[in-house]
């Protein structure tokens, strides 16, 4: 079971290194993701969007709580 809680850490940080790619920046606690957009990256809009849904599907069956998003 400890090793099913290993890959799901290491597929959110791959996905949330993904997103630093793209412009979001991040900010994780022990209950929740905060995701950041500082600049309007509209051409990559789609990508964003599937890496946030990839984000969110691997932390249904996790210890967070929460997942805020600020966008401008």
């Amino acid at each position: 079971m400890q090793q099913v809680r290993i890959e799901e850490v290491q597929i959110m940080i791959r996905v949330l290194n993904q997103l630093k790619e793209f412009g979001v920046h991040s900010i994780i606690s022990d209950e929740q993701i905060i995701l950041e957009i500082f600049e309007e990256n509209l051409n990559q809009a789609d990508q964003i969007d599937g890496l946030i849904k990839d984000l969110l599907t691997e932390t249904e069956n996790s210890n967070f709580k929460k997942s805020v998003a600020r966008m401008p």
